[in-house]
């Protein structure tokens, strides 16, 4: 069994999250097994980072870091995305 730790921050008044850490094992649907996924949506400082690695081999599965405006085409940025 695996844990995690998943951490919201939010400034009063305001609906969404500033910041979203997120460190869990989820499921892989290509591997069919679990991966350790590491997240950061940073709100305030416009930056997303995630590192998706295999807990059996230790290899970097998806590692990608940019702005979070920038972030389109997975999860909830599809929704964004006209193309």
């Amino acid at each position: 069994m695996r844990t995690g730790v998943s951490v919201r921050v939010k400034n009063p008044g305001e609906t969404r999250p500033t910041i979203e850490v997120k460190a869990v094992p989820e499921s892989n649907r290509a591997l069919r097994r679990q991966v350790h996924v590491e997240r950061i949506i940073d709100r305030e400082n416009d930056r997303y980072f995630e590192r998706v690695t295999d807990y059996e081999t230790g290899e970097v599965i998806r590692e990608c870091e940019e702005p979070l405006s920038k972030h389109v085409g997975r999860g909830n940025a599809k929704k964004e995305y006209d193309g």
